[in-house]
């Protein structure tokens, strides 16, 4: 029984110091692994709090793209009153335009509006997403960095009301 018991105890003196060999190894994975979860929540939360600022400015427009009683849409402009009040809408969440941007970075020139079979409105957003680390990962040396920004885009077309 104590041959056992002695070797039990020559294995737990050899192991004793792998645990810290696996966890260096494993860890960095681990964190990459963390950092991309997160990156992808991020750019979901992003894509989702955009699209309904775009989709308030598109409800926007739509109620108010007539002009008069002509049932003819008002041409939109970027130079148009409701233009511009759908591009704040979007940017700022309110129709003044002040405030901070609902994105940071997003900006009214981020914004397309346009006419779609003179029935309907159509709103672009482009939103350049950049990763919380700061949008490009070293090569060290191997080539240039890689840029892996990209844009958000998301269209929206509704019936003017």
């Amino acid at each position: 029984m104590s041959n056992v018991t002695h070797n039990l105890t020559l294995t737990a003196k050899k192991q004793r110091g792998l645990a810290i060999a696996e966890m260096t190894l494993v860890l960095p994975l681990l964190l990459l692994l963390l950092l991309a979860v997160s990156e992808v929540g991020r750019i979901l939360y992003l894509y989702n709090s955009l699209t309904q600022a775009q989709r308030d400015g598109a409800r926007y427009l739509a109620a108010n793209a007539f002009k008069g009683s002509t049932q003819v849409i008002e041409l939109v402009e970027a130079t148009g009153a409701n233009a511009d009040r759908t591009r704040n809408l979007i940017v700022y969440g309110n129709e003044t335009g002040s405030g901070t941007p609902l994105l940071k970075d997003l900006s009214r020139a981020d914004i397309t509006l346009s006419v779609v079979n003179s029935t309907h409105i159509r709103v672009d957003v482009a939103y350049n997403f950049t990763p919380i680390w700061g949008g490009t990962l070293p090569t060290f040396g191997y080539g240039p960095d890689i840029n892996v920004s990209f844009p958000l885009r998301s269209s929206m077309v509704m019936r003017a009301l």
